[in-house]
């Protein structure tokens, strides 16, 4: 029943805006990429404990040292804030070179996603993608696969629909764009209910005015 469960969320779609870029990469290159991509991730995770357990061991010095010597704690803490900001700014710096396009309409799963595009792909053909979701902007990196590519019909503007389904995509990964999914589905409830609240409680004033 557990897989049974796993692969329905895998079919959860939305409609929703995210900046997406990809490029053509060669269908033999697709496992070692992937496995690449699966090591660094877990190397990843692995630093994001040891900084984790850091920091925590940080907390409790630092809390000795503000009763016993203020001033050693102080100069910690700008220390710790200025290795903080340096994280951040080579962040900024590594997300600036990478130019993403402005957040488009996407149709998009935790098995792939369609989206609209100026030039046509052909089936079968293998994207690396790079897609960041709102407003987590979370960064996520998948292989794909075009598994349709048709001209956009009722449309003024030249163009293509193409889906891709994801064919290399990390655990942690996946579990962030279903994470995504659901918190969009659990807003557009909400939105809804109230919405509807809404329209319920106009309609009873209009008719308590007229009664």
């Amino acid at each position: 029943m557990i897989e049974d469960t796993e692969d329905r969320r895998q079919f959860y779609r939305i409609q929703d805006k995210i900046s997406l870029n990809y490029r053509v990469v060669q269908a033999t290159d697709i496992e070692r990429e992937i496995s690449k991509t699966n090591r660094r991730q877990r190397e990843l995770s692995e630093l994001r404990n040891a900084v984790h357990a850091i920091d925590a061991r940080f907390e409790v010095i630092n809390m000795k040292l503000s009763q016993d010597s203020p001033l050693i704690a102080e100069a910690l803490n700008l220390f710790h804030l200025k290795i903080a900001l340096h994280e951040r700014m080579l962040g900024i710096d590594d997300y600036d070179e990478q130019v993403f396009s402005e957040a488009k309409e996407v149709n998009i799963s935790a098995s792939g996603v369609a989206f609209k595009a100026q030039t046509p792909l052909n089936d079968g053909t293998y994207l690396k993608m790079e897609l960041i979701t709102y407003p987590e902007h979370q960064y996520i990196p998948v292989y794909a696969r075009v598994v349709l590519c048709k001209p956009l019909e009722n449309s003024n503007t030249a163009g293509y629909h193409i889906a891709v389904e994801f064919k290399g995509i990390s655990d942690a990964d996946e579990e962030r764009i279903i994470n995504h999914i659901f918190k969009k589905q659990a807003q557009e409830i909400k939105s809804g209910k109230q919405l509807q609240e809404t329209d319920q409680a106009d309609h009873a004033e209009e008719q308590y005015s007229v009664g």
